[in-house]
């Protein structure tokens, strides 16, 4: 049968509620939804077979209306159990949608939807585009799916030692089914946007932006309302310095300024690769709010980009306050499977965001060859008591290794690096103001010479008359008077 439509949900939410079976000793676990959820499990490098049985009967060998899903290294399978028989819905053996033995972290998720008639099995993100595996329902399961109250697991039962396996494995529930793709981007609120505006804020070419996908800054979780009310009214340009972003445009293309010889010192003195691996990381302490939430300014110049990274389950937001970004998402922090699975472009006034569960492994790109990226975010942690400005990340490195916890250190305070800007600005435009002054004083001079040989040669006898675009001809007697 034809695939039912899919209703959008109001918020975006992942599964988020930890289970662990050793914990509650029990891998069997009620569910309070309908027919409607997503179970996520997440293995590391002693990843084990696995199976996920959806049943409406609280003891799993019944044979009683269940949907079951089967991974492991070599395939990955889907089923239903419907009147004592075992159906074959869909499966896979495509690498990518395989049990990853010893390759970092990996998701693996199966939803069902009671309403579209649909179970989806994916890896990475809970989202519509990491689904790897589709099967649809029959119209009469849909009272079936509805009466799922079970979710039991079972792991390798070749394993004899599954205690080991407690701190190593992460079980998440969630009440939505993975129906769609949350929008990248976040469309100002009537009051957001007026700030905006009140505080020009938002340039020309911002507002060029909102014809694309986006949603409702009210569709994510209320720490993410929070961070994007604080950020919005944030801005880099202000009285105070009105040309703070072409002071770095300048300081970043003079070999004498400050942030060019801060990047060349940072490539000779790490383990960067590339110079276009290096940026600036500027902790702000924001005077319009009155939150404790610290924003983090970036600084890429033209070309530079940042390794594959995630971070730690954070809630975040950011906007780009000058040039231009690539973002690309990828599924995993993978060395093996690096699959980039969504990328765009993040214009000057966008705002983008991440979640735990979603955004998490990125990568920034500043695609200009002659323009620098500057971008503003902020973070929390997903405990909303515990604020992180710089919380720790995993990357894959320049010759692919996967490091884990690490704590970006910050290059200089903002307040000194704005003061060292103004400096520069200063000091470049007074050099060049002078040696217009200067040019202009020479020119002067060079013109009132001028008028005094064209008053000498009126009024001397011998002396020639010529207008401003003739040379003088002293010799010519022809010209005499």
């Amino acid at each position: 049968p034809a695939i039912k439509p899919q209703k959008r949900t109001k918020k975006f939410s992942p599964p988020n509620k930890l289970w662990s079976p050793w914990r509650a000793s029990s891998f069997t676990e009620y569910l309070e939804t309908e027919g409607k959820l997503t179970i996520e499990i997440e293995q590391g490098d002693e990843a084990i077979p696995f199976e996920i049985l959806l049943s409406v009967n609280k003891y799993p060998k019944e044979n009683t209306y269940s949907i079951l899903l089967s991974v492991s290294e070599r395939q990955v399978k889907i089923s239903k159990i419907l009147n004592n028989f075992k159906i074959l819905l869909n499966q896979s053996t495509v690498n990518n949608s395989l049990l990853h033995l010893n390759d970092g972290q990996h998701k693996y998720w199966l939803s069902i939807d009671s309403e579209s008639l649909l179970v989806k099995y994916g890896q990475g993100e809970a989202r519509d585009r990491m689904t790897m595996i589709k099967c649809d329902l029959n119209e009469e399961e849909s009272n079936l799916l509805r009466e799922i109250r079970y979710v039991h697991i079972k792991l390798d039962d070749k394993n004899p030692d599954l205690d080991k396996y407690e701190d190593k494995i992460r079980i998440k529930l969630g009440k939505d089914p993975v129906l769609n793709d949350p929008p990248l981007f976040i469309k100002p609120t009537g009051l957001a946007l007026g700030k905006m505006l009140q505080f020009r804020y938002r340039r020309t070419a911002e507002v060029e932006n909102d014809h694309r996908d986006s949603l409702l800054i009210t569709q994510l979780a209320d720490i993410c309302q929070m961070l994007y009310h604080d950020i919005i009214q944030w801005q880099l340009d202000n009285n105070e310095f009105s040309q703070f972003s072409e002071a770095i445009e300048e300081s970043i293309n003079n070999p004498q300024g400050w942030i060019y010889q801060k990047l060349e010192m940072k490539f000779k003195t790490s383990t960067y690769k590339n110079i276009n691996e290096t940026y600036l990381k500027i902790p702000v302490r924001s005077s319009i709010t009155d939150s404790d939430v610290p924003f983090i300014l970036e600084i890429w110049p033209p070309g530079h980009y940042s390794k594959i990274h995630a971070h730690s389950r954070s809630y975040g937001i950011m906007r780009n306050l000058y040039g231009e970004a690539n973002v690309e998402l990828y599924s995993s922090l993978s060395v093996k499977h690096q699959k980039r699975f969504a990328q765009a472009i993040l214009k000057q006034g966008d705002v983008t965001w991440l979640a735990p569960g979603f955004n998490q492994i990125h990568k920034i790109i500043n695609p200009s060859s002659h323009k620098p990226l500057i971008i503003i975010q902020a973070y929390q942690d997903q405990d909303e008591n515990v604020i992180n400005n710089y919380e720790y990340c995993d990357y894959i490195s320049s010759n692919g290794k996967l490091k884990k916890n690490f704590v970006p250190k910050s290059d200089i305070i903002y307040d000194d690096f704005k003061q060292i800007m103004l400096h520069e600005w200063k000091n470049n435009h007074d050099q060049k103001f002078r040696r217009a002054s200067e040019a202009r004083g020479m020119f002067q001079k060079s013109l009132k010479h001028l008028c005094f040989e064209e008053y000498a040669f009126l009024y001397i006898p011998g002396c020639l008359i010529w207008s401003s675009d003739q040379k003088p001809n002293l010799n010519s007697s022809s010209s005499r008077p």
